[in-house]
């Protein structure tokens, strides 16, 4: 999350393609929002974030 939050800018790879993206941190309401769906697809982030007091952070991926 520090390394995102000083350098935004990265380089996905997904497979043999890549993309150039801004990462940006999602605000609580937005975050909320989408946390129960990455819970559905990755049920282990429901335990974690029932195991710890901190928010897990969510981040947005946009194509630059």
């Amino acid at each position: 999350m520090h390394n995102l939050h000083a350098q935004p800018r990265i380089r996905v790879e997904i497979g043999a393609g890549s993309y150039d993206a801004q990462a940006r941190e999602l605000p609580g309401d937005e975050r909320d929002a989408l946390y129960p769906r990455v819970v559905e697809k990755a049920p282990q982030f429901g335990e974690y974030q029932a195991k710890t007091e901190r928010v897990i952070p969510l981040f947005e991926l946009v194509r630059v």
